[in-house]
């Protein structure tokens, strides 16, 4: 009972983290002249939303097949100071595209970095398989990320979505 407890505070703050990227790149790819690099940006918040929708439907299953009682209500945004889940730089119109990217590098790092560190909490069982694909999805979000601001600074221009899109299927 306690470990479904944990695992449902911890999902609680990845949904508030989740989210935050969501907004992030949404911001981020208002700063974006480039329609190319606006595409992008948003292509990786949908995908964030993704990772929102996954958190949510696992937190809600926990609840239901638990019979525990906790809240059934997802985390709001008044919760977003929990403190892992706070801290992402801010971004301004100001910024040049590519510290754009590494503030977004940055973001993703913390959430990579923040599921592997949960994840040591469950050696086994809903929580771990959850925290590993997760994982591994910021770590592609950070290799494209990474990509894409070394094709910048070579090319001055923003790399092919279609190839990027092609690769996560």
């Amino acid at each position: 009972m306690d470990d479904i407890i944990k695992l449902v505070g911890i999902i609680d703050k990845a949904i508030v983290m989740e989210r935050n990227a969501v907004k992030f790149y949404r911001r981020a790819a208002d700063y974006v002249p480039s329609e190319a690099g606006k595409k992008i940006l948003l292509w990786l918040s949908d995908f964030e939303k993704g990772h929102v929708k996954r958190l949510e439907d696992r937190r809600r299953r926990l609840i239901e097949e638990s019979g525990i009682p906790i809240s059934k209500f997802p985390p709001t945004q008044f919760d977003s100071d929990l403190s892992e889940t706070s801290g992402s730089q801010e971004i301004g119109p100001e910024m040049l595209e590519g510290d754009i990217i590494m503030v977004a590098v940055a973001n993703e790092e913390r959430g990579y970095d923040y599921y592997q560190r949960k994840m040591s909490h469950f050696p086994e069982g809903p929580g771990r398989d959850l925290f590993e694909t997760l994982m591994k999805e910021e770590k592609r979000h950070i290799n494209i990320l990474i990509d894409q601001r070394k094709h910048l600074e070579i090319n001055r221009i923003w790399g092919n979505f279609d190839e990027i899109e092609k690769g996560f299927k």
